[in-house]
């Protein structure tokens, strides 16, 4: 899971954008079972004008004895009150998301054992881009397609 959020700096002409990388995996579920890449970097931060595009590369890897399948998507995500937990929703139903300005390639990936791969994301902020905005990019592992190596 890839956080991102942007806030407005410079009296408006900057918007922030800051990655936070997790795994979405739930300790009783499958996907726990099925093992979990490394992601690197765990946070970037960017800063765009209004207009600006942005380049970067997400590096992830296999450490485990199976192979991956990863789907690589964009979401909104919002904390919700008062428990602070978070929501998730598909790209453009929150108002304060980022979603539609990303784009991900791949966003599949078959990982050997001990393999990795890039992801590369582009992030374009709209002309007018005021404010703070946040999405969140998951890497998921796609159950029952691992294979195990012997």
């Amino acid at each position: 899971m890839l956080i991102i959020s942007a806030d407005n700096a410079m009296k408006g002409r900057f918007f922030r954008a800051l990655f936070a990388l997790a795994w979405l995996c739930f300790i009783h579920s499958p996907l726990f079972a099925a093992g979990v890449a490394n992601v690197d970097p765990l946070k970037i931060e960017e800063k765009l004008l209004p207009g600006e595009t942005k380049e970067g590369v997400i590096h992830v890897t296999n450490s485990q004895k199976e192979v991956m399948h990863l789907k690589v998507y964009v979401h909104d995500w919002s904390y919700s009150d008062p428990d602070g937990s978070k929501n998730f929703a598909p790209p453009g139903l929150f108002p304060l998301s980022c979603s539609q300005w990303i784009h991900l390639y791949p966003d599949h990936v078959t990982l050997p054992p001990g393999g990795s791969q890039d992801i590369r994301y582009t992030i374009s902020a709209p002309p007018d881009a005021r404010g703070g905005y946040h999405s969140v990019i998951f890497f998921e592992n796609l159950l029952g397609q691992s294979e195990k190596k012997t």
